[in-house]
């Protein structure tokens, strides 16, 4: 999964399932792009929480 912010740069970001446990966590990222591997999470709804620029912004992910 492609996470993309044109408008600063994405310092860390956070995986969590709907129950609240990180599932992944990458931190010092420092660029405005990043690809995740998702593939050993299982079917199901996540929770993206990206900082930006000390900003946080979530995303539902959705795995099929």
């Amino acid at each position: 999964m492609t996470f993309l912010n044109e408008g600063g740069t994405i310092q860390n970001i956070q995986i969590f399932d709907l129950a609240g446990k990180i599932m992944n966590n990458v931190s010092n990222i420092n660029t405005s792009e990043k690809v995740l591997n998702l593939e050993g999470l299982s079917k199901g709804i996540y929770i993206a929480e990206i900082s930006i620029e000390g900003k946080a912004v979530r995303k539902r992910i959705v795995l099929k």
